[in-house]
C-alpha cells in the first residue's frame, strides 16, 4: 500500500490511503468513472453519480512545466473605487 495526494478545486490536498480501504465504506464505495485521455498529462473523469475529477500526473522535481500547471492562480486584480 500507499498514500495518493489530490489537489482540490479549492487549493486544499487530500491525503488518500492507496489502495483505498473500501471494505470499510459498505455500498456507498460502489461506482465506476468513465475517463477520457486527452493528452499524457492530462486525463478527464466522470464518475457515475457526475463528479468530473481533473487528474494530472504529479510533477517530477525537474519538470517545469506540470509544476506550473499545479500552482493556484494569481488573485484577480482589484478594481478602483468608482468616485462619487
Amino acid at each position: 500500500g500507499g498514500r495518493v495526494l489530490v489537489r482540490t478545486l479549492w487549493n486544499a490536498t487530500l491525503n488518500l490511503p492507496y489502495p483505498v480501504p473500501f471494505a470499510l465504506l459498505g455500498d456507498n464505495a460502489k461506482g465506476w468513472l468513465q475517463s477520457d485521455y486527452l493528452s499524457p498529462s492530462l486525463r478527464l473523469s466522470r464518475g457515475n453519480k457526475g463528479s468530473l475529477f481533473v487528474l494530472v500526473p504529479e510533477p517530477q522535481p525537474d519538470d517545469p512545466e506540470l509544476e506550473a500547471l499545479l500552482q493556484p492562480p494569481p488573485p484577480p486584480p482589484r478594481r478602483a473605487a468608482a468616485a462619487s
